[in-house]
Parts: C-alpha cells; structure tokens; sequence
C-alpha cells in the first residue's frame, strides 16, 4: 500500500512539474506588459497596459506613437496576422500541410494578394506623407518585435518562419475584411439555380426585386460540393463580419444634454478577437478604438471631438457572369460580341508534407469580367467569373481610415465617409456639438435596368455589363433628423 502511494504521490509530482514547466515557458513566450524596450524611437514613448490589458500609448510624435503601437500589437497578434497574410496569399498549405491546400487555391484564384500588392504599388509613391509616414511605423513596430521580441509558441509549434511585414500586407487584411460584405458568392448560384429550375414566377414574392426572364435562360449544373469562398476563413477560426447594428441619440433625447452613440458590430467569437483596443496620444492627436491586426489606423472609434462606428451596407458590389469559351482557342473568351484573349496565370503553392516541402500548381484564369470560379459552372460546361469592385480598383479604405480618426466635425465626416469604396458600410455618426448622422458608403454598381445582380447574368453579349457607380450622394444618408435619432 505504502508503494503504491509513492508511485501515485510520485505521478502527480511529475504533472505537476510539466505543468509549472509548461506554464514557465509560455510567460517565457508571452507578451511583455513591463521593462523598458531601446527601439531607437525619436523621443521616449510610454505604453500603460490598464487592468484589462488595453495599451495606452504615449508619444510625442505620430511616428513613435504608430510605432509602439505596432509593437504591442504585434506581441500579442503576430500569429493571427501571419495567418490572415497567408490566407490571402494562398501559403496556408506551406506551414499546415494539405489540409489546407483547397483553401490556398481558392484565395489564389480569387486575386485578393495581387489586389492588395497593386493597391500598395498605387499608394505609397511619397514616403513624406503623413498617412505613409504613420503606417511604415506601424509596420517598423511590427518588424522589430519580429526581430527583438519573443518568438511567439505558435509559431515554434508549426515551425513558421518569420518574415517582415510591408505595405501589402496591410491591404490584404483590407482585402480579407471585404469577404464578410458580400452575399453574392452564395445567393447567386442558388437563386439562378432555382429560377431555372422553378421559374422567374416562383420568385416574385421573395422581396428581391425584379426577377428578369432571361432570353438564354442560365442553367447552373448541380451545386454538389460548391463552396462559397468566404466560408474558408471561418472553418480556419478566422472569423469574417456577419452583421451589425447601431443607434445614435441626439442632445434632446438624452438626460445629460449630449450625444448618445452606440455601436454593436457582430463577428463571431474567437481567440484572438478580431478587434485589438487601443489608445493613442500625441501632440495634437488623441484617439481611442479599435483596430485590425495589421492595420495601423483605427476602423471605429472616437476623438475628443468626433465618434464614429461602422454597420453593414448591405449593398450588391460583386456580379456573377457565364461566360463563352472559344470551341476552337480555349484562351478566348467572347465578351461584348468579340473573341478576347483571357489572362492565364499559373500559380506554383508550396505543401508542407512529411518529407518537407513539395509543390502543387494552379491554372487561373481571368476574364474581362475577373477570375473564373473554379468549382461553379453552368449545366453546359460554361465557366463562371465574378466581378467585384475589390478586385477592380485601389481602395482608399486605409486614408479613409486615417482621416476620419483625426476629423473634428460633421464636414470633415461626411468626406472621408465618402472615399470609403470596395466596403458597404453604414457610417453611424456623433460628435461634442450635438450633430447625428449615418451615411452608407459604398461603390455601388449600375446595372442596366433589364438585369438583376441577384441572378449569374451574360458575360458574352455586353448587354449585362455595369455602367459605372452611383455617386455618394445618390447613396442612403441621415444627417440631424427630426426624430432626434439614428
């Protein structure tokens, strides 16, 4: 009996060691809270962590201000934003093996890495820019915890090599974030599938407007295994948008005489949370809000003048087309009436395996309209591509950002609010002299009146082609209405 409780008194000793052991080395792997880092920053800059562990940052200029701010950032979401990188740029497979290669050809077929790397080439043309100088901090930040900071556990389990963060990778969390604005990619397919199969009369009662009886009625082939791309992240446990609401009270509604302003944005739980809370202040500038890993500038927040927050736009910026392939040059696709030659890229992704590193391919290809679907066709064989202003032009969405967190009032609002372009987002507005408003921001298509956008539509004639975008003030907007709020 005695030995029996030394072996049993020994065992727990044992896990009781492993775990002290284990715990000691993740304080060793985890953030720092306190110490005094040399970063060669311009001026000594303070961060306090408060009791919920939120950075307060103090600089004495912007730069040393974004800086810390990508630093700290960093030390606590350098993993989530490696994998938001690689989810975008379709190097998944390369640290997670195969299990991930269906998403990494999926992203690589949708463009959203070239989207962001060509929006960064736009941009930052002069490095004495505030709003450069301000996110090549942020990125500084990010790079010298990379270089100086502890390696996080993450990434020694998965043996991920550490790489320097740059202006593209900015734009692909932009890029990433856009997924959960669009129904498209799985309302299209279905309605079009059901129209075909039930009629246009079927869907008169559905509250989705106009339902157009096509002269070459579009017959999609079974959508066994289709899967829309923007359920990836998720089943990754990098959870994209999927909802929001907000209110807005103005001074005569509120006991105190002041604005009242709520903002609730819906994304589902997880660990790293999607948001990152932060406090800046510098000569000059003081904001409070909240942040996505690997952007500099807050998305929703408030100055000491101004308070913004942000609610889906529910607006259609992305069409399905079915298009032609020339039977005699499978490079060709007929659009507007004529042959065009499609763009043909060919992607090498690397797989982690059990022996190292091998290689797999991918043939995308892109039409006028965009990329091919690869897994979504008609019952005829004829592919599908997808137009989407994400992959159409170099969003602003990043200086929209930067301006609204140092706008003072309701004039300088409504003009960042409309440079926002490849989101739709309602903007929910207050600020210290009593203004409220909510603008819907957002470049939305213009269809012609004889097509849908809920519907995959002709990519060959050229009658179902946008013809450019509604202007901003054409968009929904509520500026100090009379009820007295939002």
């Amino acid at each position: 009996m005695k030995t029996a409780l030394k072996i049993l008194l020994g065992l727990f000793l044992l896990l009781f060691l492993a775990l002290a052991g284990f715990w000691l080395y993740l304080k060793r792997t985890g953030p720092v809270y306190k110490g005094h880092i040399e970063l060669g920053f311009h001026a000594p800059t303070d961060v306090y962590f408060d009791t919920y562990g939120i950075p307060h940052i103090y600089a004495q200029n912007a730069e040393d201000a974004y800086r810390a701010l990508g630093y700290v950032h960093a030390q606590e979401r350098l993993f989530q934003m490696e994998m938001i990188r690689r989810l975008v740029s379709g190097r998944l497979a390369e640290i997670l093996g195969p299990a991930a290669l269906k998403s990494d050809r999926r992203f690589l077929n949708l463009r959203l890495r070239e989207r962001a790397e060509k929006t960064a080439q736009k941009w930052w043309q002069n490095p004495e820019d505030p709003f450069i100088k301000e996110a090549n901090a942020y990125l500084q930040g990010i790079n010298d915890f990379i270089d100086h900071g502890k390696t996080p556990i993450e990434f020694r389990m998965l043996h991920i090599p550490k790489r320097h963060f740059e202006p593209a990778d900015i734009y692909s969390t932009i890029m990433y974030m856009t997924l959960g604005f669009t129904a498209s990619l799985t309302e299209e397919p279905i309605l079009t599938r059901i129209r075909s199969k039930l009629g246009p009369e079927y869907l008169q009662n559905w509250n989705i407007g106009t339902v157009p009886t096509p002269e070459d009625t579009i017959e999609l082939a079974p959508l066994i295994g289709f899967q829309p791309i923007d359920q990836i992240p998720e089943e990754l446990g990098l959870p994209v948008w999927d909802g929001s609401n907000g209110w807005v009270l103005a001074p005569a509604k509120s006991k105190s005489g002041k604005v009242l302003f709520a903002n609730d944005t819906h994304i589902k739980f997880s660990q790293p949370s999607v948001w990152y809370e932060a406090h800046l202040e510098y000569p000059g500038f003081s904001f409070y809000g909240n942040f996505l890993a690997g952007v500099p500038f807050g998305i929703i927040g408030h100055n000491r003048h101004i308070a913004w927050g942000l609610t889906i736009f529910p607006m259609d910026n992305m069409d399905l087309y079915r298009e032609r392939i020339n039977p005699d040059d499978s490079s060709q696709v007929m659009f507007k009436g004529n042959w065009q030659p499609m763009q043909i890229i060919r992607e090498v992704i690397p797989v982690k395996g059990d022996n190292g590193l091998y290689y797999d391919t991918l043939r995308v290809r892109v039409t006028p309209h965009g990329p091919i679907l690869p897994d979504l066709h008609a019952s005829d064989g004829s592919p599908i591509a997808v137009q989407w202003t994400a992959l159409m032009m170099p969003t602003r969405f990043l200086q929209a950002s930067r301006l609204m967190a140092h706008a003072t009032n309701i004039q300088q609002a409504r003009a960042t609010a409309a440079q926002n372009d490849i989101l739709g987002l309602n903007v929910l507005y207050g600020d210290a002299d009593g203004n409220i408003a909510k603008w819907s921001s957002g470049k939305i298509p213009i269809r012609p009146d004889s097509v849908s956008g809920r519907f995959i539509m002709d990519g060959a004639s050229g009658k179902d082609e946008w013809r450019g975008f509604y202007d901003f003030t054409e968009n929904p907007q509520i500026e100090n209405p009379a009820c007295g709020f939002v």
